[in-house]
């Protein structure tokens, strides 16, 4: 449980920290693999490196992004997370409200935002049931090191009632206690502060130390350029999270920068062929129109918790494609439309679901009213305030559409160009396109989840709330967002974003939503929806 949290601490502190400046370009000038790096540990399930914010923070070219980091909105957000962090251990291991000897772990917590750090996680096969090992490494000088070795041991020992146990020198200490995982240890090697976690004995540790030792350094010759790298198994990391489908894949990832752009790009390798229905792009260019703020376009397959919803009420195949659009303006005109050979029928099945399971995806709400439409064929969601969401069958140019909204879709005698959707047919291999504004989606998107707040019974974040005004402050400054997914073989695939931050407007909100909550870092407040989504 300690090693997950300090998972969760480094994971959600680097996903805080990112912006840039506005560009839509897709272009990289710096190598980023698109594999596994090769002389990564084969077994490792989560392999993480930070070079820290006051190593980028240096770099000339992070000018615009040290700006974003130093507004007062951003300063105010981290401070929230990291006090949330540092109590986190007491607060969900044994229940205690503003622990004492959260004041112990809250100045290392700042190391993990401001130092070069590396993560690894990995199954040991040198204990019973192949237990966890996990070792950080941080990047100290030797007052802070110091400081680590005497906190970090007051703070375990707070948690567990056991004392660590010096050793010969003053660099090293282990704390031994009845569950996994039994053995903690904390070393000073170098240049680095080593923190292992493991039961019995922590491979993964000594091989980082000797590593230190040889090369002064913790990672397997990977560069120190990139701002974050990444290799993760998620079907391994399934074993520690729970609820993960067996067929994830493994992703080799680096973040950067080029030409004052956050530059995401990923490789994904899956250990078996993806099933891929090669279809011809089916737009829907007569229902989208008007200026948009954003535009998702993916083909080839369904996302998983959407077949298992699928399922429960239609027989056939789900659709292959799926759009995704939103006009700028009114905050709620949000839309979706997915080409299906039956849509009637498949309307007429959903329908019939939505309005049995309402009752389970949302407590007891007068507002949460679905009924069958009257004047079209479909789903209408009744008592709702500022929108009217809908479902319906649609056909246009002899295709039909299930078709969707929190308005009922008008129509216009203006839709985009075809040039708006040139991108997608530019590659016969891209199977998804995400395109948006991301400053206009994110204050468009905080109408939307205010709003699922009162649905799901749940309080409204205040308007000062530290992410409401970070929020606020972020739609001012992002520019465009694009990402793209190519199917390079049935095995392999490429992820690619450009954007002023490394994460679209709908993947901030669930960010700031899981920094809000009150379980922070073990659950977020829409949580209990998604779980009621799955089987």
């Amino acid at each position: 449980m300690i090693g997950r949290t300090s998972i969760l601490a480094l994971v959600s502190l680097i996903a805080l920290l990112f912006g840039c400046a506005k560009s839509s370009s897709l272009q990289v000038s710096k190598s980023v693999p698109s594999q596994p790096t090769s002389a990564s540990p084969a077994d490792a399930a989560i392999r993480i490196h930070w070079l820290g914010k006051k190593r980028i923070a240096a770099d000339q070219d992070a000018a615009r992004l040290t700006r974003l980091w130093d507004l007062p909105e951003s300063v105010e957000l981290e401070a929230q997370a990291l006090d949330k962090l540092s109590d986190a251990p007491w607060r969900l291991l044994l229940g205690e409200t503003n622990p004492p000897a959260a004041a112990l772990l809250r100045p290392l917590l700042d190391d993990l935002v401001e130092e070069e750090s590396c993560l690894e996680v990995r199954k040991s096969t040198n204990s019973p049931g192949g237990n966890d090992e996990i070792v950080l490494a941080v990047r100290l000088n030797d007052e802070r090191a110091g400081l680590w070795r005497t906190n970090l041991a007051a703070a375990l020992q707070s948690l567990t009632h056991i004392a660590p146990e010096a050793s010969s020198t003053a660099e090293r200490w282990a704390l031994k206690k009845h569950h996994a995982p039994n053995l903690i240890e904390f070393v000073r090697q170098g240049e680095w502060v080593v923190i292992g976690a493991a039961q019995d004995r922590n491979t993964l540790l000594d091989g980082m130390l000797t590593r230190i030792e040889r090369d002064r350094a913790p990672f397997h010759g990977m560069p120190t350029n990139f701002w974050l790298q990444a290799d993760i198994d998620l079907l391994q990391t399934s074993a520690f999270a729970g609820r993960l489908p067996a067929t994830f894949p493994r992703i080799s990832l680096a973040m950067t920068e080029d030409r004052d752009n956050v530059l995401t790009r990923a490789g994904i390798h899956f250990s078996a062929a993806v099933p891929f229905v090669s279809k011809t792009w089916n737009i829907p260019t007569n229902f989208i129109y008007g200026s948009l703020s954003s535009f998702t376009a993916m083909r080839g397959g369904t996302p998983e918790i959407v077949s298992r919803i699928w399922n429960e009420f239609e027989t056939n195949p789900p659709p292959n494609q799926f759009y995704v659009w939103a006009n700028e303006g009114i905050p709620m005109e949000s839309y979706f439309a997915a080409p299906y050979a039956d849509s009637s029928n498949a309307v007429s099945e959903l329908t019939d679901f939505v309005i049995t399971k309402a009752g389970v995806w949302f407590a007891t709400n007068e507002m949460v009213r679905f009924a069958k439409a009257k004047s079209f064929h479909g789903l209408e969601w009744k008592g709702m305030p500022f929108i009217s969401p809908v479902i319906e069958s649609a056909n246009t140019s002899g295709r039909s559409y299930i078709l969707g909204g929190l308005f009922p879709l008008v129509g216009s005698n203006q839709p985009l160009s075809q040039q708006f959707f040139g991108r997608l047919g530019e590659q016969t291999n891209l199977i998804y396109y995400d395109w948006e504004l991301s400053g206009s989606r994110l204050e468009q998107l905080t109408y939307i989840t205010q709003l699922l707040h009162l649905l799901l019974g749940k309080s409204e974040l205040a308007p000062d709330a530290a992410s409401i005004k970070w929020l606020q402050a972020m739609s001012k400054k992002l520019g465009p967002c694009r990402t793209e997914i190519v199917r390079n073989s049935d095995r392999e695939f490429s992820f690619a974003r450009s954007a002023s931050v490394p994460f679209t407007a709908i993947e901030l909100h669930l960010l700031l939503e899981w920094l809000e909550s009150s379980e922070f870092p073990a659950a977020g407040t829409f949580q209990p929806l998604f779980h009621s989504l799955g089987p």
